[in-house]
């Protein structure tokens, strides 16, 4: 998902931050060519009356995917953060498979699909952020069912 930066910094091109994907850093592109950073920072280029380039720096939060902008050391926002229920609506896979799944194997697969469902929050279309975050949800709940009848059989035999 793209997310356009409106400022007096960048007025005259087109900058767009590029939400991190899943193993991707976030992106930034001015004038729709990738920009390469050094060392996490940006140098936008001055555009008159300025005389001075701005510099811009994406931090990547540790549980979202929309990194944080700042430009000449000031917080741009680019979205508004999630709501702490949101971050617990993702946790109920890794929840559910923590503690009804017996075991790390789907402790950490509880943990991919609460990431997943994060990703989804961010990633998806308006509409549907939700819709995709339950598919995850539910196909926790059939991994944990699935998991629980397979330990009943094998341990049955």
């Amino acid at each position: 998902m793209d997310y356009p930066i409106q400022t007096a910094e960048t007025a005259g091109r087109t900058v767009i931050v590029r939400m991190s994907g899943i193993f991707s850093e976030p992106q930034l592109l001015v004038d729709g060519t990738a920009q390469s950073a050094t060392d996490g920072k940006f140098s936008l280029p001055a555009i008159p009356p300025s005389d001075k380039p701005a510099e811009l720096r994406l931090r990547t939060p540790l549980l979202d995917f929309v990194p944080i902008v700042e430009i000449n050391g000031q917080r741009v926002p680019i979205a508004p953060p999630l709501p702490s229920w949101a971050y617990l609506w993702c946790l109920i896979p890794t929840l559910l498979l923590i503690f009804f799944g017996r075991g790390i194997i789907p402790a950490l697969i509880g943990i991919a699909l609460s990431y997943f469902g994060l990703y989804q929050l961010r990633a998806a279309p308006e509409g549907r952020r939700y819709l995709w975050s339950s598919m995850f949800n539910i196909l926790t709940v059939a991994v944990v069912v699935a998991m629980q009848l397979a330990i009943r059989h094998h341990a049955g035999h």
